[in-house]
């Protein structure tokens, strides 16, 4: 048969310019990606060679993508980054086999190839939010620095100290508390308000702050315990994630210390070290109470087993119950696989983010808020 005069039908132009309309889109996405990614590679590179420009960069370019972004997302009630950790795998199952079909029963060559050029692009975009965000944070000038802190010379002694002055500060404001029977004490005030005094307190550290703090309780907050992950700022959102299964105490604290990734405080240590001065420049005693008993935990996971005992046999009743019922609440998840994992996950993102120790840094903060109070308070140290 003489194909040759066949007429052409009118939809193979149509296809050839939709595929050429297509074409040119997806030339225009990976430019567009690929340009901010590499520009944002530029910028961290910098902030990793002069710590001044990246502490500048981020009061400044950071601070606005941050605050922009937690304004965004705190329109939501629930918490975005967590439905997208949800339904993230479903919906990428569901584009892939669209595009397998298409390139397979539709037989559109190249869908699946243009489908790997997109993910990746969107890849890209997603590590440049990141980088402008929070990953430039990481180059910034150091607390230690800032503060002007000495925390070479601290000796076990110092540490001590600061622990029994941390248990002293406890003690004063525990009255703010509810106790219930097992010991445990509990927020005086709903979610909303915790927000507004976080934010109250963080107002006598900085002297500009975004225009609201994107603090959001986790709805699977019972099972991500397991993790033993009590909260988790997401740069991609600006969302502060809140494990609420928690304690009290710990949710109170960790509200700060994830508002403190919100302010660009990447260190989790410093974060810790920012959270409990913003606890204490809190004029709530629940916040001052949280602050001072999560930082006498952390010193005295510093400490030798002598003056540990020390410590906790002078602890005032309230204290001790409080500790007891964590203990008691945290038997239920201490063994666990998940917790293994997350150890690990965290442990090697905090390690490719230019901090050695880890999930250690954590508890890095003893000695920052060692030297804090050595310096402002000498006189318990002579």
């Amino acid at each position: 048969m003489d194909t040759k005069n066949l007429p052409v039908t009118s939809e193979q132009p149509a296809t050839c310019e939709k595929a050429s309309k297509s074409a040119k889109h997806l030339k225009r996405f990976v430019t567009v990606s690929v340009t901010l990614f590499l520009v944002s590679v530029v910028i961290l590179t910098v902030g990793s060679l002069e710590a001044s420009f990246a502490e500048a960069y981020c009061n400044t370019v950071s601070a606005f993508l941050r605050g922009a972004l937690g304004l965004i997302t705190s329109v939501f009630p629930f918490s975005l980054a967590e439905t997208a950790v949800i339904l993230a795998p479903f919906c990428f199952i569901i584009l892939l086999a669209a595009a397998v079909w298409r390139q397979c029963a539709g037989k559109q060559k190249g869908t699946l190839k243009r489908f790997a050029v997109r993910f990746f692009c969107l890849c890209l975009l997603l590590l440049t939010v990141f980088i402008q965000t929070f990953g430039i944070c990481y180059k910034r000038e150091s607390a230690a620095d800032l503060f002007e802190l000495n925390t070479a010379s601290l000796t076990e002694r110092d540490i001590y100290v600061s622990a029994a002055l941390a248990m002293t500060l406890a003690e004063q404001n525990a009255g703010s508390g509810l106790y219930s029977s097992d010991g445990a004490s509990h927020i005086p005030y709903d979610f909303n308000t915790l927000k507004q005094k976080v934010r109250h307190g963080y107002e006598k550290l900085f002297d500009s702050l975004p225009s609201v703090f994107s603090i959001k309780p986790v709805a699977l907050s019972e099972p991500w315990t397991y993790t033993h992950i009590s909260g988790m700022y997401m740069p991609l959102t600006g969302e502060s994630n809140l494990n609420v299964n928690y304690p009290d105490y710990v949710v109170a604290f960790t509200a700060c210390h994830e508002g403190a990734h919100q302010l660009g405080i990447a260190y989790e240590s410093e974060a810790n070290f920012i959270a409990f001065l913003a606890c204490m420049y809190s004029q709530d005693d629940y916040l001052r109470y949280a602050g001072a008993l999560n930082l006498f935990e952390y010193l005295t996971a510093d400490l030798d087993t002598e003056s540990v005992g020390r410590l906790y046999r002078a602890l005032d009743g309230r204290l001790a119950g409080e500790l007891r019922a964590y203990s008691a609440f945290f038997d239920k998840y201490r063994t666990s696989k998940a917790a293994e994992v997350s150890q690990t996950f965290n442990d090697g993102y905090l390690k490719s983010q230019g901090i050695a120790t880890g999930t250690k840094n954590y508890s890095e903060v003893s000695r920052l808020a060692a030297a804090y109070l050595k310096k402002y308070l000498p006189d318990y140290f002579t």
